[in-house]
């Protein structure tokens, strides 16, 4: 079997390495972000091919020309950005692939408001912005939230709270963000506001084959305090209301039918307000923050894997109910300064029949801040454990005791 992979995703990457089935991967690239991504050791035969997929009309002309008559078993977006090439690629390879309308909307906030609308789906009051007069005219004196609506992880998103703060907000909004996994050259910065929603967050994940959902999680969030876009932790699975998740997985089998979704990953973004779910975006890729391993973990099987086994037409094994909770916990600077010291980080350790895993990601020496996007974190723990109130106060506690010194 071999898998095509468009973008150098390292997860997934460990994930083909593991599976006996695969004998090779092709892997495609941007050079330029190749360059930004972290070098390791591939364990698998495999080739590495150079070629811009994003917004690149020729794409599909010149993977073809690469590839050759190399056979090809299924090919995976590795980044949200490679979703509408790896789309392009398994249409015409006459593979699995959730469809040109979701490739489409689901990698674009504007298309996915306008979708959702046009389908009479519960979303937030938007408008796209073209100027800062724009942005005043949306302004009611309520909260309102500035986004780009072609970018992920949390980049470029202002919570702005009263009309003296939108001059600002949109100016930094015009400020170049960078990022790894998508060269600047390749996307335009696009806007959307919407309402702010005081609801908590939720989100809900998917796996869709031939445009039946065979299988469903809602995760529960916690984002940073002032800049709550940001999220900090991930609760699998949620301690949710049975009435709310009905009209979750209600409104996103209506979006798998308008939007004839094929094979897929989904993963949606919520608000709940007053017990009403409210759709702030859909994804058609795995979900990011470990999300994938907590639900692994939570449901007892390999999340990604399986994944993996429905794009390539394999049989696949999942289980739909839970059998532990899981939560992944992200740790963040409170202040801006140098990173000079972390302390009580060997709890991570001294618990370790509960973690399943924990990485810092800022090295002693680092400039650090609080957070503006995902990118800038600290670092992370994910803790498991059969009971959630137990698991609550371990997770609280190993969260006050960690201190960063910041100087």
């Amino acid at each position: 079997m071999n898998i095509l992979l468009i973008g150098k995703n390292k997860a997934f990457i460990e994930e083909i390495c593991n599976m006996s089935e695969v004998n090779s991967v092709v892997i495609i690239e941007s050079e330029n972000v190749y360059n930004n991504l972290d070098k390791y050791v591939i364990s698998i035969s495999h080739e590495m091919i150079y070629c811009e997929y994003v917004n690149n009309d020729k794409f599909l002309e010149e993977v073809i020309s690469y590839i050759g008559d190399t056979r090809i078993d299924g090919v995976i977006p590795g980044f949200e950005y490679s979703v509408p090439a790896a789309n392009e690629l398994a249409e015409y390879l006459g593979l699995p692939s959730v469809g040109k309308k979701g490739a489409d909307i689901f990698t674009n906030k504007k298309k996915f408001r306008e979708f959702s609308e046009k389908i009479n789906l519960k979303h937030p009051r938007f408008l796209n912005i073209k100027s800062l007069e724009d942005l005043y005219d949306f302004f009611e004196g309520k909260k309102i939230v500035l986004k780009p609506s072609n970018r992920q992880a949390s980049i470029g998103i202002y919570i702005i709270s009263n009309q003296d703060e939108i001059r600002d907000a949109y100016r930094d909004a015009l400020i170049v963000k960078n990022e790894k996994t998508v060269a600047e050259d390749r996307l335009e910065w696009e806007y959307i506001v919407e309402e702010y929603l005081a609801g908590y967050e939720v989100s809900s994940e998917y796996l869709v084959k031939d445009g039946e959902i065979v299988f469903k999680n809602i995760t529960l969030k916690e984002g940073a305090e002032n800049q709550e876009c940001i999220e900090m932790a991930h609760h699998v699975p949620a301690m949710e209301d049975s009435n709310i998740e009905r009209a979750i997985h209600s409104q996103i089998n209506k979006l798998i039918e308008e939007a004839d979704v094929g094979t897929a990953v989904l993963h949606a973004e919520w608000k709940i307000e007053e017990n009403i779910p409210i759709l702030i975006e859909c994804a058609a890729r795995m979900p990011g923050d470990f999300i994938s391993n907590a639900i692994s973990s939570s449901y007892n099987f390999n999340f990604r894997k399986e994944y993996i086994k429905m794009m390539v037409g394999c049989s696949f094994e999942i289980n739909k109910y839970y059998q532990r909770y899981t939560i992944v916990q992200f740790f963040h600077a409170e202040k801006s300064g140098i990173l000079s010291k972390v302390k009580n980080l060997n709890l991570l350790v001294k618990h370790e029949e509960s973690i399943l895993a924990h990485k810092m990601t800022k090295d002693i020496g680092s400039f650090v801040a609080p957070p503006k996007s995902s990118w800038d974190r600290l670092g992370y723990f994910i803790i498991c454990g059969e009971m959630y109130e137990d698991l609550l106060l371990k997770k609280n506690y190993l969260c006050k005791s960690i201190k960063f010194v910041i100087l």
